[in-house]
Order: structure tokens, then C-alpha cells, then sequence
């Protein structure tokens, strides 16, 4: 259990607050990671995780420290390998996103098995907007190259079985937050942090985010969770002032979503948990920080 205010004395309370609990969960990634770093011959990394559980975030910091050991970094989004797909709408079945069979596996293994054998590999690019393939890119490796395969389906069998043995660092949030006696639970949090997220960065209105969630929550049961025990290195993404953050972004989202709605009853017991909990602006944030993965930040250049 982490904790945080419902409300604050004042805006320098708040932020000594959000510098600790960044000061620990750098500390917390600092830890983890070295355990990774620090392997002679490494060669590839499957960083996983179930949704909006700063995957992202994971990565830089990976990047960061093998850089700084004279490594060639290059991040590789397993979602890039996802088939064309539709867009549904919210009577249909949700579109598969999740699931290893949303994947173009056989390009998949030609990338992985051109990299390894040191060919010129052409890396997919995925449009989220539109659905559909937007292209290629061309990579050349080298002997320093390590190689992140980033994505949710890093952990599935058939992809770890192409990855060939690589590292594996799994991330989600694993801790409840009590925010001055509500609790808040992990998959709770990720479904508030991928509201704002699809909101902000892929162009979804709440009530989709929403329906796609069902299908990303029995996908997680079946095709993740199983397997998180293989993974080398585990890391919690919760951070106590999270709360406080997305409020200011979330309750606006939820505010559209109407009684005639069958998402409704959700946004409405999300909004009422919610009421009343003071906001910490993001501007209080700092650079790098985990929670750029969700939100949008106006003083970003």
C-alpha cells in the first residue's frame, strides 16, 4: 500500500511530495535495472508489462545506463509488428490488441533472426490513428548493439521463444494507493492512467478507452499474468501522488461519457472515488519522470 493527501496545506507541500516520491522510484529503477546492465554479453532485453505500466519510462532508463557503458541502444516497439486492424465501434466485439494473434509473427521472427545474424533488418512502423501499417525502417546492427524489445508481448511465449533467450524486465503496478482513506487498486490505476493516456496520445475519446478495457483485462488474465513469474526483473510503477496528477485530467474525460452509456455506472463510481481529491499540477513533475508516458505537459518544449 502507498498513500498519499486528499488535500494539501499548500503548493510547496505538494511539491516536496512529488520530488519523493520521484527521489524513490528512480532509486527503485536504479536498483533493478543495475541487475541488468551489468550482464557481460548482453544482447537483447524483452521489457514487458501489462498496459500503462510505464514500459516506456523503463526503457530510457535502460537506455541511459547502457549508453553510459559504452552500449548502442536501440528500442524496438513489439506493437509496430501489430496486423492492419479496424477500428470497432462500441456495439462490436473489441479489436484485438492484445493477444499474440495481433501480431505479425512471422515478420516478427524475420526482424529478430536479420538482427541477430547481423543483416539489415526493416523495422515496421504502426499508425495507431489509422490502424494500419505506415511503413519501414531500415537498421543496420552492430557488435555493441543491445536491442529492447518493448511492448506487453514481450512476455508471451511465442515471443519470448523469438527473442532467443533475451533478458526479460517486467513492469506494472503492483501496489494499492491510499489516497486519504480511498483506496485505489492497481488495475483500477491503469485503466484511470490509460483513459487520460489514449485521450492524450492516441486520439480516443474515454468511452472507447473503456471498451477496449474488457478485452485488455481478459487478455492480461490469460496471456500475461501466467507468465510474470518467468520474468528476471520485476518492477512496481506505482507512485503515491499519481492520484493526485490525473485527476485534473480524468474527471473532464468522465464528465462526457452519458447515462444513456453503458460505461456510465464505471465513470460514475470513478468520478464519485475521486471527488474532492486535490490536484497536484503536473508542472510540479519533473523531466523524465514516469508520468510523461500519460499525460501532456504544456511547459515541455
Amino acid at each position: 500500500m502507498k498513500y498519499s493527501k486528499k488535500t494539501f496545506e499548500n503548493e510547496a507541500e505538494k511539491q516536496e511530495f512529488v520530488n519523493r516520491c520521484e527521489h524513490d522510484f528512480e532509486a527503485l529503477l536504479d536498483d533493478s535495472l543495475s541487475k541488468i546492465w551489468a550482464i557481460n554479453g548482453l544482447k537483447a532485453i524483452g521489457l514487458s508489462g501489462p498496459t500503462c505500466s510505464g514500459k516506456t519510462t523503463a526503457a530510457k532508463k535502460l537506455i541511459d545506463d547502457l549508453s553510459a557503458h559504452g552500449r548502442n541502444v536501440r528500442v524496438i516497439s513489439i506493437d509496430d509488428f501489430f496486423k492492419d486492424t479496424e477500428r470497432a465501434k462500441a456495439d462490436d466485439e473489441p479489436p484485438d490488441f492484445d493477444s499474440v494473434n495481433a501480431l505479425d509473427l512471422e515478420e516478427f521472427v524475420r526482424c529478430t533472426e536479420d538482427i541477430y545474424a547481423g543483416r539489415t533488418a526493416k523495422i515496421p512502423r504502426f499508425d495507431f490513428l489509422t490502424g494500419k501499417r505506415a511503413g519501414y525502417t531500415e537498421i543496420d546492427p552492430d557488435p555493441k548493439d543491445v536491442y529492447i524489445f518493448e511492448g506487453i508481448q514481450a512476455i508471451y511465449p511465442e515471443v519470448v521463444r523469438a527473442l532467443g533467450g533475451a533478458e526479460s524486465v517486467y513492469i506494472r503496478v503492483m501496489s494499492e494507493i491510499n489516497v486519504g482513506g480511498t483506496v485505489f487498486l492497481p488495475n483500477e490505476i491503469r485503466l484511470m492512467r490509460r483513459i487520460v493516456r489514449d485521450h492524450n496520445f492516441r486520439g480516443a475519446d474515454p468511452e472507447y478507452s473503456m471498451f477496449l478495457w474488457q478485452s485488455v483485462r481478459a487478455n492480461e488474465e490469460k496471456s500475461i499474468f501466467p507468465y510474470e513469474h518467468n520474468c528476471n526483473v520485476k518492477i512496481d510503477s506505482a507512485i503515491p501522488y499519481e492520484i493526485n496528477v490525473l485527476v485534473q485530467f480524468l474527471r473532464p474525460l468522465l464528465m462526457q461519457i452519458g447515462k444513456d452509456s453503458k460505461f456510465y455506472p464505471k465513470a460514475k463510481e470513478m468520478l464519485e472515488k475521486t471527488e474532492g481529491i486535490e490536484s497536484i499540477p503536473s508542472i510540479m513533475i519533473p523531466d523524465g519522470s514516469i508520468y510523461y508516458e500519460f499525460i501532456k505537459n504544456e511547459h515541455i518544449n
